[in-house]
């Protein structure tokens, strides 16, 4: 697959997988933004990567941040054609009967609802213009849960099933 000039919208971008993700696009010649809750971490990495590099502060458990972060890129760079769902959180390794509902919650929100979310803002645009690619980091607990990581293993299990 060609890369070059290609736009590349990485979530989770600030740090980590993502901040890796991004940069490899970038040595592929890809105009690439970079999202992420952090919104100086996001920036401080596309500064660190150059080469066009744009972010944003993205809430990808939001519908809102979703739109604004989509109509943000296609202002600067163009259309999207590569979306990398890579945001994800987790918790400290406990037990699945300490795992609070709001921490249960918020980790699907981001790990689940942020992938579906994105996927829903751009199919639609990329089955009409009949070309894009949509990859959604999963992780191997997905398949190799273990009891102190249940809602981690889950949602990504979630992710996984959906993609």
């Amino acid at each position: 697959m060609e890369i070059a000039d290609k736009v590349v919208l990485v979530t989770g971008g600030g740090s980590g997988i993502g901040a890796g993700i991004a940069e490899a696009f970038v040595e592929k010649g890809a105009r690439v933004a970079i999202g992420d809750i952090v919104p100086d971490r996001a920036e401080a990495e596309a500064v660190r990567i150059g080469h066009g590099t744009i972010a944003f502060g993205h809430d990808v458990a939001s519908p809102d941040s979703w739109a604004e972060v989509k109509r943000a890129v296609e202002d600067q760079l163009g259309s999207v054609e590569i979306l990398c769902n890579n945001a994800g959180i987790a918790l400290p390794f406990k037990p699945m009967e300490q795992v609070s509902i709001e921490e249960f919650d918020r980790v699907m929100a981001v790990n689940v609802r942020g992938a579906f979310l994105g996927c829903h803002v751009f199919i639609p645009e990329m089955k009409a213009r009949g070309s894009g690619h949509i990859v959604n980091t999963s992780s191997v607990n997905e398949q190799i849960p273990h009891q102190t990581f249940a809602a981690y293993s889950a949602s990504k299990f979630a992710v996984s099933a959906m993609s």
